[in-house]
Protein backbone atom coordinates (compact mmCIF):
# COMPACT_ATOMS: atom_id res chain seq x y z
CA UNK A 1 0.00 0.00 0.00
CA UNK A 2 2.85 2.25 0.98
CA UNK A 3 4.65 1.45 -2.46
CA UNK A 4 1.24 2.28 -4.39
CA UNK A 5 0.94 5.96 -2.19
CA UNK A 6 4.47 6.58 -3.04
CA UNK A 7 4.00 5.95 -6.96
CA UNK A 8 1.07 8.17 -6.88
CA UNK A 9 2.54 11.10 -4.76
CA UNK A 10 5.77 10.54 -7.62
CA UNK A 11 3.52 10.10 -10.57
CA UNK A 12 1.56 13.69 -9.47
CA UNK A 13 4.50 15.78 -8.65
CA UNK A 14 6.24 14.72 -12.24
CA UNK A 15 3.25 15.20 -13.94
CA UNK A 16 1.95 18.10 -12.27
CA UNK A 17 4.33 19.97 -10.16
CA UNK A 18 7.27 19.26 -11.65
CA UNK A 19 5.93 20.70 -14.83
CA UNK A 20 4.99 24.61 -13.10
CA UNK A 21 8.65 23.96 -11.50
CA UNK A 22 10.26 23.50 -14.65
CA UNK A 23 7.87 26.40 -16.38
CA UNK A 24 8.88 29.43 -13.60
CA UNK A 25 12.25 28.26 -13.92
CA UNK A 26 12.21 28.56 -17.51
CA UNK A 27 10.88 31.85 -17.68
CA UNK A 28 13.58 33.28 -15.04
CA UNK A 29 15.90 32.47 -17.57
CA UNK A 30 13.94 33.40 -20.85
CA UNK A 31 11.41 35.73 -20.07
CA UNK A 32 7.75 35.10 -21.54
CA UNK A 33 7.84 38.95 -22.51
CA UNK A 34 11.19 38.93 -25.09
CA UNK A 35 10.68 35.16 -25.84
CA UNK A 36 8.70 35.21 -29.21
CA UNK A 37 10.71 38.84 -30.34
CA UNK A 38 13.97 35.83 -29.40
CA UNK A 39 12.38 33.13 -31.38
CA UNK A 40 11.57 35.29 -34.33
CA UNK A 41 14.46 36.89 -34.48
CA UNK A 42 16.33 33.63 -35.48
CA UNK A 43 13.57 32.15 -37.77
CA UNK A 44 16.12 31.57 -40.63
CA UNK A 45 18.43 29.14 -38.06
CA UNK A 46 14.65 27.57 -37.35
CA UNK A 47 13.86 27.10 -40.54
CA UNK A 48 16.93 25.47 -41.91
CA UNK A 49 16.39 22.99 -38.88
CA UNK A 50 13.19 22.50 -39.92
CA UNK A 51 13.63 22.00 -43.70
CA UNK A 52 17.04 20.54 -44.33
CA UNK A 53 18.19 18.51 -41.40
CA UNK A 54 14.46 17.44 -39.80
CA UNK A 55 15.29 18.53 -36.09
CA UNK A 56 12.27 20.21 -35.55
CA UNK A 57 8.40 18.34 -36.34
CA UNK A 58 5.51 19.78 -37.96
CA UNK A 59 3.79 20.37 -33.86
CA UNK A 60 6.70 21.70 -32.44
CA UNK A 61 6.86 24.25 -35.62
CA UNK A 62 2.83 25.37 -34.61
CA UNK A 63 4.31 25.82 -30.96
CA UNK A 64 7.58 27.84 -31.81
CA UNK A 65 4.96 29.78 -34.54
CA UNK A 66 1.21 30.21 -32.73
CA UNK A 67 -4.23 31.00 -38.48
CA UNK A 68 -7.02 30.61 -36.10
CA UNK A 69 -7.59 33.87 -33.56
CA UNK A 70 -9.06 35.77 -31.92
CA UNK A 71 -10.93 39.08 -33.31
CA UNK A 72 -8.65 41.91 -34.16
CA UNK A 73 -5.14 39.74 -34.13
CA UNK A 74 -4.17 40.65 -37.67
CA UNK A 75 -5.07 37.03 -39.27
CA UNK A 76 -6.18 39.08 -42.68
CA UNK A 77 -3.13 41.04 -42.95
CA UNK A 78 -1.10 37.67 -42.36
CA UNK A 79 -3.23 35.76 -44.97
CA UNK A 80 -3.00 38.38 -47.74
CA UNK A 81 0.44 39.36 -47.44
CA UNK A 82 1.53 35.23 -47.92
CA UNK A 83 -1.35 35.65 -50.98
CA UNK A 84 1.12 39.07 -52.70
CA UNK A 85 4.04 36.84 -51.71
CA UNK A 86 3.33 33.98 -53.30
CA UNK A 87 2.28 35.67 -56.79
CA UNK A 88 4.81 38.31 -56.40
CA UNK A 89 7.94 35.98 -54.97
CA UNK A 90 7.14 32.40 -57.00
CA UNK A 91 5.36 34.12 -60.35
CA UNK A 92 5.70 31.04 -62.03
CA UNK A 93 4.45 28.02 -60.06
CA UNK A 94 1.68 30.41 -58.89
CA UNK A 95 -1.91 30.49 -60.83
CA UNK A 96 -4.80 31.37 -59.39
CA UNK A 97 -5.03 33.69 -56.33
CA UNK A 98 -9.04 34.66 -55.44
CA UNK A 99 -10.26 35.92 -52.57
CA UNK A 100 -14.09 34.43 -52.05
CA UNK A 101 -16.62 36.04 -50.72
CA UNK A 102 -19.42 34.56 -48.27
CA UNK A 103 -20.87 36.90 -45.97
CA UNK A 104 -23.69 34.25 -46.03
CA UNK A 105 -24.28 30.97 -48.86
CA UNK A 106 -25.85 33.07 -50.67
CA UNK A 107 -22.50 35.38 -51.62
CA UNK A 108 -20.25 32.51 -51.28
CA UNK A 109 -22.24 30.58 -53.96
CA UNK A 110 -22.41 33.37 -55.97
CA UNK A 111 -18.41 34.13 -55.00
CA UNK A 112 -18.06 30.55 -56.59
CA UNK A 113 -19.95 30.81 -59.92
CA UNK A 114 -18.21 34.29 -60.44
CA UNK A 115 -14.71 31.56 -59.85
CA UNK A 116 -16.37 29.17 -62.30
CA UNK A 117 -17.35 31.00 -65.27
CA UNK A 118 -13.79 33.08 -65.15
CA UNK A 119 -12.30 29.51 -65.60
CA UNK A 120 -14.57 28.02 -68.29
CA UNK A 121 -14.12 30.60 -71.08
CA UNK A 122 -16.40 29.47 -73.18
CA UNK A 123 -19.18 27.85 -70.48
CA UNK A 124 -21.51 29.43 -67.79
CA UNK A 125 -22.08 27.76 -64.73
CA UNK A 126 -26.26 27.58 -64.74
CA UNK A 127 -27.93 26.84 -61.22
CA UNK A 128 -30.61 23.87 -61.71
CA UNK A 129 -34.32 24.13 -61.09
CA UNK A 130 -35.24 22.81 -57.37
CA UNK A 131 -31.50 23.02 -56.46
CA UNK A 132 -30.33 23.90 -52.99
CA UNK A 133 -27.46 26.72 -52.50
CA UNK A 134 -25.67 23.84 -50.60
CA UNK A 135 -25.94 21.42 -53.36
CA UNK A 136 -25.37 23.89 -55.71
CA UNK A 137 -22.17 25.14 -53.97
CA UNK A 138 -21.19 21.36 -53.84
CA UNK A 139 -21.89 20.89 -57.30
CA UNK A 140 -19.72 24.10 -58.43
CA UNK A 141 -17.04 23.27 -55.79
CA UNK A 142 -16.50 20.10 -57.78
CA UNK A 143 -16.43 22.26 -61.24
CA UNK A 144 -13.56 24.32 -60.17
CA UNK A 145 -11.60 21.33 -58.41
CA UNK A 146 -11.96 19.92 -61.42
CA UNK A 147 -10.63 22.88 -63.51
CA UNK A 148 -7.51 23.74 -61.41
CA UNK A 149 -6.47 20.36 -61.50
CA UNK A 150 -5.98 20.14 -65.02
CA UNK A 151 -3.81 22.53 -64.80
CA UNK A 152 -0.95 20.84 -62.30
CA UNK A 153 2.21 23.07 -63.64
CA UNK A 154 1.24 25.84 -61.05
CA UNK A 155 -0.19 26.14 -57.33
CA UNK A 156 -3.40 27.81 -56.92
CA UNK A 157 -4.63 29.62 -54.09
CA UNK A 158 -8.11 30.05 -52.61
CA UNK A 159 -8.67 32.79 -50.07
CA UNK A 160 -11.66 32.88 -47.74
CA UNK A 161 -11.42 35.67 -45.04
CA UNK A 162 -12.78 35.81 -41.18
CA UNK A 163 -15.29 32.50 -41.58
CA UNK A 164 -18.42 33.14 -39.15
CA UNK A 165 -20.61 30.53 -37.68
CA UNK A 166 -23.29 30.28 -40.15
CA UNK A 167 -20.66 29.56 -42.76
CA UNK A 168 -18.33 27.19 -41.00
CA UNK A 169 -19.96 23.63 -42.42
CA UNK A 170 -19.93 24.93 -45.94
CA UNK A 171 -16.87 25.94 -45.74
CA UNK A 172 -15.66 23.08 -43.78
CA UNK A 173 -16.93 20.95 -46.61
CA UNK A 174 -15.45 23.10 -49.24
CA UNK A 175 -12.00 23.00 -47.83
CA UNK A 176 -12.02 18.62 -47.47
CA UNK A 177 -13.35 18.81 -51.68
CA UNK A 178 -10.50 21.21 -52.92
CA UNK A 179 -7.79 18.70 -51.03
CA UNK A 180 -8.62 16.37 -53.61
CA UNK A 181 -5.89 17.99 -55.61
CA UNK A 182 -2.64 18.86 -54.43
CA UNK A 183 -2.43 21.99 -56.37
CA UNK A 184 -5.18 23.64 -54.51
CA UNK A 185 -3.81 25.83 -51.36
CA UNK A 186 -6.77 27.00 -49.29
CA UNK A 187 -6.10 30.13 -46.54
CA UNK A 188 -8.91 30.56 -43.68
CA UNK A 189 -8.98 33.61 -41.11
CA UNK A 190 -11.64 32.36 -38.33
CA UNK A 191 -12.35 33.13 -34.77
CA UNK A 192 -14.20 29.66 -34.67
CA UNK A 193 -12.16 26.06 -34.91
CA UNK A 194 -12.78 24.07 -38.43
CA UNK A 195 -12.93 20.60 -39.23
CA UNK A 196 -10.04 19.89 -40.42
CA UNK A 197 -7.80 16.90 -40.85
CA UNK A 198 -4.19 16.20 -39.67
CA UNK A 199 -2.63 17.67 -42.54
CA UNK A 200 -4.27 21.02 -42.48
CA UNK A 201 -1.85 23.19 -40.95
CA UNK A 202 -3.89 25.74 -38.08
CA UNK A 203 -1.13 28.69 -36.69
CA UNK A 204 -3.00 30.63 -33.20
CA UNK A 205 -1.99 34.26 -34.02
CA UNK A 206 -2.13 35.99 -30.06
CA UNK A 207 -1.44 39.30 -30.77
CA UNK A 208 1.89 41.83 -30.36
CA UNK A 209 4.63 41.22 -27.47
CA UNK A 210 5.15 43.96 -25.33
CA UNK A 211 8.05 45.20 -27.00
CA UNK A 212 5.97 45.28 -30.06
CA UNK A 213 2.97 46.86 -28.78
CA UNK A 214 5.33 49.90 -27.18
CA UNK A 215 7.01 50.38 -30.74
CA UNK A 216 3.52 50.02 -32.30
CA UNK A 217 1.79 52.47 -29.95
CA UNK A 218 4.67 55.36 -29.96
CA UNK A 219 5.28 54.84 -33.74
CA UNK A 220 8.84 53.58 -33.15
CA UNK A 221 9.96 56.56 -31.62
CA UNK A 222 12.45 56.41 -28.82
CA UNK A 223 11.08 56.97 -25.06
CA UNK A 224 11.74 57.17 -21.55
CA UNK A 225 11.25 54.08 -19.08
CA UNK A 226 8.58 55.28 -17.21
CA UNK A 227 6.64 55.88 -20.90
CA UNK A 228 7.82 52.15 -21.54
CA UNK A 229 5.71 51.08 -18.48
CA UNK A 230 2.72 53.35 -19.16
CA UNK A 231 2.56 52.01 -22.77
CA UNK A 232 2.43 48.31 -21.74
CA UNK A 233 -0.13 48.97 -19.05
CA UNK A 234 -1.80 50.54 -21.92
CA UNK A 235 -1.35 47.52 -24.41
CA UNK A 236 -2.56 44.97 -20.81
CA UNK A 237 -5.57 46.40 -21.01
CA UNK A 238 -6.06 45.56 -24.75
CA UNK A 239 -4.50 42.15 -24.12
CA UNK A 240 -2.10 43.61 -27.03
CA UNK A 241 -4.41 42.97 -29.54
CA UNK A 242 -3.61 44.67 -32.65
CA UNK A 243 -6.84 46.21 -33.19
CA UNK A 244 -7.53 47.38 -29.94
CA UNK A 245 -3.85 48.80 -29.86
CA UNK A 246 -4.70 50.80 -32.90
CA UNK A 247 -7.75 52.23 -32.11
CA UNK A 248 -5.35 53.19 -28.93
CA UNK A 249 -3.23 54.88 -31.14
CA UNK A 250 -5.38 56.49 -33.04
CA UNK A 251 -7.48 57.75 -30.43
CA UNK A 252 -3.86 59.52 -28.79
CA UNK A 253 -3.00 60.95 -31.79
CA UNK A 254 -6.43 62.61 -32.74
CA UNK A 255 -6.98 63.62 -29.13
CA UNK A 256 -3.52 64.92 -28.48
CA UNK A 257 -3.61 62.69 -25.17
CA UNK A 258 -0.28 61.43 -23.44
CA UNK A 259 -0.20 57.53 -22.95
CA UNK A 260 0.02 58.77 -19.28
CA UNK A 261 -3.67 60.51 -19.83
CA UNK A 262 -5.02 57.72 -21.79
CA UNK A 263 -4.56 54.89 -19.19
CA UNK A 264 -5.91 57.15 -16.91
CA UNK A 265 -9.01 57.52 -18.87
CA UNK A 266 -9.56 53.46 -18.86
CA UNK A 267 -9.96 52.57 -15.01
CA UNK A 268 -13.15 50.61 -15.71
CA UNK A 269 -14.00 48.03 -18.23
CA UNK A 270 -17.00 49.70 -19.06
CA UNK A 271 -14.84 52.85 -20.14
CA UNK A 272 -13.23 51.13 -22.76
CA UNK A 273 -16.55 50.37 -24.45
CA UNK A 274 -17.33 53.96 -24.05
CA UNK A 275 -13.61 55.04 -25.59
CA UNK A 276 -14.20 52.82 -28.70
CA UNK A 277 -17.50 54.22 -28.84
CA UNK A 278 -16.49 57.92 -29.03
CA UNK A 279 -16.76 60.04 -31.97
CA UNK A 280 -13.22 60.02 -32.11
CA UNK A 281 -12.79 56.68 -32.85
CA UNK A 282 -15.67 56.72 -34.81
CA UNK A 283 -14.81 59.09 -37.15
CA UNK A 284 -11.27 57.40 -37.61
CA UNK A 285 -11.92 53.38 -37.52
CA UNK A 286 -14.98 52.45 -40.26
CA UNK A 287 -14.90 48.59 -38.74
CA UNK A 288 -17.11 47.03 -36.21
CA UNK A 289 -14.17 47.70 -32.79
CA UNK A 290 -12.19 45.40 -30.89
CA UNK A 291 -14.55 45.08 -27.57
CA UNK A 292 -18.30 45.99 -29.53
CA UNK A 293 -17.36 43.31 -31.48
CA UNK A 294 -16.99 40.80 -28.35
CA UNK A 295 -19.86 42.36 -27.25
CA UNK A 296 -21.93 41.18 -30.31
CA UNK A 297 -20.21 37.54 -29.94
CA UNK A 298 -20.93 36.97 -26.57
CA UNK A 299 -24.89 38.58 -27.08
CA UNK A 300 -25.13 35.72 -29.96
CA UNK A 301 -24.07 32.94 -27.62
CA UNK A 302 -26.27 34.21 -25.18
CA UNK A 303 -29.81 33.63 -27.23
CA UNK A 304 -28.06 30.82 -28.55
CA UNK A 305 -27.82 29.03 -25.07
CA UNK A 306 -31.12 30.06 -24.43
CA UNK A 307 -32.66 28.79 -27.26
CA UNK A 308 -31.03 25.24 -26.90
CA UNK A 309 -31.38 24.95 -23.36
CA UNK A 310 -28.04 25.19 -22.43
CA UNK A 311 -27.60 28.42 -20.71
CA UNK A 312 -25.60 26.64 -18.08
CA UNK A 313 -22.75 26.22 -20.49
CA UNK A 314 -23.22 30.08 -20.82
CA UNK A 315 -22.98 30.40 -16.80
CA UNK A 316 -19.63 29.07 -16.74
CA UNK A 317 -18.28 30.97 -19.60
CA UNK A 318 -19.45 33.72 -17.77
CA UNK A 319 -17.37 33.00 -15.52
CA UNK A 320 -14.22 33.22 -16.55
CA UNK A 321 -14.30 37.10 -15.76
CA UNK A 322 -13.33 36.07 -12.17
CA UNK A 323 -10.92 33.72 -12.58
CA UNK A 324 -6.85 34.70 -14.14
CA UNK A 325 -6.66 33.74 -17.82
CA UNK A 326 -3.90 31.44 -17.41
CA UNK A 327 -4.30 27.69 -16.35
CA UNK A 328 -8.04 27.66 -15.31
CA UNK A 329 -8.46 23.89 -13.96
CA UNK A 330 -11.19 21.85 -15.86
CA UNK A 331 -11.67 19.95 -12.71
CA UNK A 332 -12.97 23.17 -11.41
CA UNK A 333 -16.50 23.15 -13.49
CA UNK A 334 -16.54 19.61 -13.26
CA UNK A 335 -18.47 20.92 -9.78
CA UNK A 336 -19.75 23.92 -10.93
CA UNK A 337 -22.10 22.09 -13.07
CA UNK A 338 -23.04 19.27 -10.98
CA UNK A 339 -26.49 19.94 -10.48
CA UNK A 340 -27.08 19.33 -14.28
CA UNK A 341 -28.07 15.23 -15.16
CA UNK A 342 -26.90 15.70 -18.36
CA UNK A 343 -23.74 18.32 -18.65
CA UNK A 344 -20.62 17.03 -20.75
CA UNK A 345 -17.82 19.03 -19.51
CA UNK A 346 -16.28 18.86 -23.41
CA UNK A 347 -19.50 20.82 -24.54
CA UNK A 348 -18.37 23.63 -22.80
CA UNK A 349 -14.18 23.06 -24.13
CA UNK A 350 -15.55 22.76 -27.42
CA UNK A 351 -17.43 25.95 -27.29
CA UNK A 352 -14.28 27.77 -25.48
CA UNK A 353 -12.36 26.34 -28.62
CA UNK A 354 -15.03 27.31 -31.16
CA UNK A 355 -15.44 30.94 -30.43
CA UNK A 356 -11.64 31.67 -30.09
CA UNK A 357 -12.20 32.43 -26.64
CA UNK A 358 -9.15 30.32 -25.70
CA UNK A 359 -7.30 27.21 -25.57
CA UNK A 360 -7.44 23.70 -23.54
CA UNK A 361 -4.06 21.94 -22.12
CA UNK A 362 -2.92 19.13 -20.87
CA UNK A 363 -4.29 15.41 -20.65
CA UNK A 364 -6.48 13.43 -18.02
CA UNK A 365 -4.28 10.49 -16.69
CA UNK A 366 -5.03 7.14 -14.95
CA UNK A 367 -3.28 4.50 -13.17
CA UNK A 368 -5.20 1.21 -14.27
CA UNK A 369 -7.96 0.72 -16.25
CA UNK A 370 -9.71 0.35 -13.19
CA UNK A 371 -8.75 3.36 -11.58
CA UNK A 372 -10.67 6.71 -12.06
CA UNK A 373 -9.04 9.04 -14.78
CA UNK A 374 -7.45 12.14 -13.04
CA UNK A 375 -8.93 15.84 -15.18
CA UNK A 376 -5.54 17.31 -15.83
CA UNK A 377 -6.73 19.86 -18.41
CA UNK A 378 -6.35 23.41 -17.96
CA UNK A 379 -8.05 26.37 -19.96
CA UNK A 380 -5.87 29.78 -20.94
CA UNK A 381 -8.28 32.70 -22.00
CA UNK A 382 -7.20 36.35 -23.32
CA UNK A 383 -7.59 39.70 -20.73
CA UNK A 384 -9.91 40.66 -23.78
CA UNK A 385 -12.44 38.09 -23.04
CA UNK A 386 -12.53 38.43 -19.67
CA UNK A 387 -13.15 42.07 -20.23
CA UNK A 388 -15.97 41.67 -22.93
CA UNK A 389 -17.78 39.49 -20.47
CA UNK A 390 -17.82 42.04 -17.27
CA UNK A 391 -18.47 44.73 -20.24
CA UNK A 392 -21.61 42.86 -21.55
CA UNK A 393 -22.68 41.88 -18.32
CA UNK A 394 -22.87 45.78 -17.27
CA UNK A 395 -24.90 47.05 -19.53
CA UNK A 396 -28.04 44.92 -19.31
CA UNK A 397 -30.95 47.39 -17.78
CA UNK A 398 -33.25 45.25 -16.55
CA UNK A 399 -30.68 43.59 -13.86
CA UNK A 400 -31.20 40.66 -15.31
CA UNK A 401 -27.22 40.26 -15.96
CA UNK A 402 -26.28 41.54 -12.38
CA UNK A 403 -28.38 38.13 -11.02
CA UNK A 404 -26.94 36.37 -13.43
CA UNK A 405 -23.96 37.02 -12.24
CA UNK A 406 -24.84 36.33 -8.62
CA UNK A 407 -25.73 32.99 -9.43
CA UNK A 408 -22.39 32.70 -11.23
CA UNK A 409 -20.22 33.75 -8.45
CA UNK A 410 -22.16 31.41 -5.88
CA UNK A 411 -21.34 28.66 -7.70
CA UNK A 412 -17.95 29.19 -8.68
CA UNK A 413 -17.41 29.89 -4.94
CA UNK A 414 -19.58 26.20 -4.03
CA UNK A 415 -17.51 24.49 -6.56
CA UNK A 416 -14.29 26.37 -5.21
CA UNK A 417 -15.19 24.81 -1.39
CA UNK A 418 -15.98 21.41 -2.80
CA UNK A 419 -12.63 20.68 -4.62
CA UNK A 420 -10.23 22.51 -1.88
CA UNK A 421 -12.31 21.14 0.96
CA UNK A 422 -14.93 18.31 0.67
CA UNK A 423 -14.46 16.70 -2.20
CA UNK A 424 -10.98 15.05 -1.70
CA UNK A 425 -10.37 11.36 -1.61
CA UNK A 426 -7.19 11.58 0.06
CA UNK A 427 -4.12 14.26 1.20
CA UNK A 428 -3.09 13.99 -1.98
CA UNK A 429 -6.33 15.59 -3.72
CA UNK A 430 -6.31 18.22 -1.57
CA UNK A 431 -2.89 19.12 -2.56
CA UNK A 432 -2.95 19.29 -5.96
CA UNK A 433 -6.32 21.14 -6.03
CA UNK A 434 -5.08 23.89 -4.19
CA UNK A 435 -2.16 23.96 -6.56
CA UNK A 436 -4.45 24.34 -9.04
CA UNK A 437 -6.83 26.83 -7.61
CA UNK A 438 -4.17 28.50 -5.45
CA UNK A 439 -4.13 31.31 -7.81
CA UNK A 440 -7.46 31.83 -8.97
CA UNK A 441 -8.73 31.74 -5.09
CA UNK A 442 -11.26 34.59 -4.48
Amino acid sequence: MEELENYTRLDHLIKGVAQDAARFLFDQEFSPVRLGKSIKEEITKLTELKEKHHYITKPQWKLLFPKIGLIGTGKSELALRYCFNARKVHEEHTGIVYKLRYTDVSMFAISLHELCNNLQDNEHFENRKEESKEDAICRVTDVIVKELGTKAHQNHILFLDDVKQKAKHIVSNFIKTCKRVKNIKIIVTTSLSLDTDKESEVIEIRGFSEDESVEFLNNGNDCQENDIKQYVELGRKFSFNPMGLQIARTYMAQTVLTVKDLVKQLNRPADLLEFEESMTVKDQISDKTLFRSLISLVENMHEKYKKEGKEHIFQMLLSLQFLEVETIPVELFTKFGSEISFFNINDLLYEIKNCSFGSIDGRNSSFSSSEKVTEQRKISTHDVVRLALQIYMTIDKQGINLSTNEKVLRKLLRAFYLLMDKDNNDSLDIIRHNLLLHMHGP
